[in-house]
């Protein structure tokens, strides 16, 4: 937030710039992006929604390039619609192994147990109960149901009978059940309910080494863990949390919105989750290497997504996230900005607005029961429809499709 301040004839004037670094770092600054995406210093347009076939369910898996899906009458089939497999109902996700030098073997897994993904069918494993979570680690398949962790033998995903190198590791009490498993940055991280550990399995080695990860943040919602580059992302009842090593951080207090019920959350290069904020259905998308979050205006009923890509349900249909331009024709790419100036309490009120970037913006400023509408266009010196008194300042910004926005300049009258 930049300020300057020069006289006039008729007041004291003051100027408050604020650029997407500086939003939240400063005089009390908050910003909701809905429909917007951060570029180098800007804000622009979001992403696009590409169809991609038409899907009725609530559960969306992506591997290795190819799209699955959960149908309503609980029938797993790849997507879009070739081949429909009868079998591993209530699927909770799927693991990909792949051996050295061979190519990878998808399987279904779920708590009823693990199916092979074949050409047309699904074959079950045998010796293998199940599981909620899965992660492939210095070969092995690991599978975690409630607080129990199973592991293959290595270089074998469906050797589970316990007479080689497999086996099951029953966790005590405290913590809490599983609730998330990844292989990440070499390690692979167990989170339970209310702690995170790492368990060190390499290679044959059976003697299983646990490390805690040092972490009090409230007990961690189930299915919210999710792989995002650097650094894992996961949330409890009331924040956000990224960890990287074997350090955890709260990023994000979720005071201002809600997962959705039921919940979809995917990973990728950043964390998507479906969100409400009491009004609205929303997507939420944070970024942890910049840590930074915003909203796509869309209600999701399924989602899949890694480092391929990112795909939703949505009315009837599955969309993929590309290209940049309004998520649908109709979708709004809005900033909302709240903010304090300074010496707020000395009767200063807001007269013009000047926006850096390219293209019109539609606006509709606020300050307590004031409101005043208009547009402006990027780069010109704006007067406001009405003044408003410099309390807290609300400032909504539509802006069209090729648009961008690099800051806004808020100018300010003091009378003397």
């Amino acid at each position: 937030m930049i300020q300057k301040t020069f006289c006039a004839p008729k007041g004291r004037y003051t100027s408050v710039t604020l650029t997407p670094s500086r939003l939240g770092k400063s005089y009390s600054s908050k910003l909701r992006a809905v429909g917007m995406r951060y570029g180098e210093g800007e804000f622009l347009p979001a992403e696009k929604a590409e169809e991609v076939c038409k899907f009725s369910g609530e559960k969306l898996f992506l591997s290795h390039g190819a799209l699955f899906g959960v149908l309503q009458d609980g029938t797993f089939c790849s997507l879009p619609g070739e081949v429909s497999y009868y079998g591993g109902s209530g699927a909770e996700g799927i693991a990909a192994y792949a051996p050295k030098g061979e190519e990878a073997v998808r399987y279904v897994f779920s708590e009823a147990g693990l199916y092979r993904i074949g050409n047309t069918s699904l074959g079950l494993v045998s010796g293998m109960v199940g599981g909620k979570y899965a992660a492939v680690h210095h070969e092995r398949l690991f599978l975690a149901q409630d607080s129990t962790l199973y592991y293959s033998d290595p270089m074998g995903a469906e050797g589970w009978d316990g007479t080689g190198y497999s086996g099951k590791i029953p966790l005590t009490p405290v913590g809490g059940k599983i609730v998330g498993l990844f292989s990440h940055g070499g390690e692979l991280y167990v989170f339970r309910e209310n702690a995170v550990f790492l368990l060190g399995a390499d290679g044959s080695d059976l003697d299983f080494r646990f490390e805690p990860i040092e972490y009090g943040g409230g007990a961690i919602l189930e299915g919210s863990v999710q792989d995002c580059g650097n650094y894992l992302v996961f949330a409890t009842a009331d924040a956000l949390f990224r960890l990287s090593g074997k350090r955890a951080e709260c990023v994000r207090s979720r005071s201002r919105f809600a997962f959705s019920s039921p919940m979809h959350i995917c990973g990728g290069g950043a964390y998507y989750a479906s969100v409400t904020d009491g009004e609205h259905d929303l997507l939420l998308v944070y970024e942890p290497e910049r840590d930074l979050h915003r909203f796509l205006p869309v209600k999701v009923t399924a989602l899949a997504g890694n480092s391929e890509g990112v795909y939703f349900g949505h009315g009837g249909a599955v969309y993929r996230l590309g290209g940049t331009g309004r998520l649908f024709p109709s979708s709004p790419c809005a900033l909302e900005i709240s903010f304090i100036p300074p010496h707020a309490e000395n009767g200063r009120r807001l007269v013009a607005v000047t926006a850096a970037g390219e293209g019109h913006i539609a606006y509709t400023a606020g300050s307590g029961a004031e409101r005043a509408t208009g547009s402006l266009s990027a780069g010109i010196f704006t007067p406001l429809t009405r003044t408003l008194c410099g309390g807290e300042i609300f400032f909504r910004a539509e802006v069209e499709e090729g648009a961008s926005v690099r800051s806004f300049t808020f100018h300010f009258r003091e009378d003397v």
